[in-house]
């Protein structure tokens, strides 16, 4: 813009000197003619840079607001999910205790509910007082006054009779 200014002057100085002919002055004119014309097409385009620049900056704004609200939606969700997360883990384990719980109120109400026979008692001192009674006792060991050698079956030692010792 500055050089077309300067192609101005250089033409009006000419002009001026040279005797301001005609043919240069037609020339001078209609130089001076398209740079008004070409600062006026310039200013046009600077105006739709502008509006396009502002669109521009509008849409890049929309684009931010949008994505804050994405991200904003997007910790929302997290926070849900690590919600249900813990909330699941505890139900998981509430239902695992109370499974256990569950099995150790049947066993109780199982053993409870059984009749219960005090026969083993009586049995046991039956047949105890049978092996007492015994001319060969399966049980228990016939007294025997003291000094007295045991009988020969049951003084069994099993390192003397596998040869191990002498």
């Amino acid at each position: 813009m500055i050089r077309n200014h300067l192609v101005l002057l250089l033409l009006a100085v000419w002009t001026t000197t040279a005797g301001c002919s005609d043919r240069a002055a037609q020339i001078a004119e209609a130089a001076a003619q398209r740079q008004a014309e070409q600062n006026v097409e310039m200013a046009k385009v600077n105006q739709g840079v502008l509006r396009v620049t502002d669109q521009l900056h509008q849409e890049r704004a929309d684009l931010t607001s949008r994505r804050d609200d994405l991200e904003t939606e997007r910790r929302a969700i997290a926070g849900q999910r690590r919600t249900e997360s813990a909330l699941m883990a505890a139900m998981r384990g509430g239902g695992t205790i109370l499974a256990a719980l569950f099995a150790l109120a049947l066993a109780w109400a199982l053993v409870t509910a059984l009749p219960r026979s005090d026969d083993s008692a009586e049995m046991l001192c039956e047949l105890l007082a049978g092996d007492l009674s015994a001319e060969s006792p399966q049980f228990i060991e016939p007294l025997r006054p003291p000094g007295s050698d045991p009988p020969a079956a049951l003084s069994h030692d099993p390192l003397k009779d596998s040869g191990a010792l002498p």
